[in-house]
């Protein structure tokens, strides 16, 4: 992880997503492949659902509160620095 942007955005902390299964498990990856991919990807994969979702249905502001810095479609262009909003284990997400 690390800050490339004017802002950059690592929901949950920009690990693990709730509702995915935890990278702990990586050894999987010796023992069954397709099981370890599958939790490899469930945690980037939520991005496209975070950016779909802002677009109508979802706010995901910081939770140090400030509309300004939302993630997603509807970001302000002076938004900058680091933020890390919430999100829920399930879909939408918000």
């Amino acid at each position: 992880m690390a800050s490339v942007g004017h802002a950059d955005f690592f929901p949950n902390g920009g690990v693990n997503q709730p509702g995915c299964p935890l990278n702990v498990l990586r050894f999987l990856y010796l023992f069954d492949h397709h099981k370890s991919k599958m939790i490899v990807i469930c945690s980037h994969i939520r991005v496209l659902y975070f950016f779909t979702n802002s677009i109508n249905k979802c706010r995901f502001d910081s939770p140090t509160g400030g509309s300004t810095c939302t993630m997603g479609y509807h970001v302000n262009t002076t938004c900058r620095g680091d933020h890390y909003p919430k999100t829920t284990s399930k879909k939408p997400f918000c």
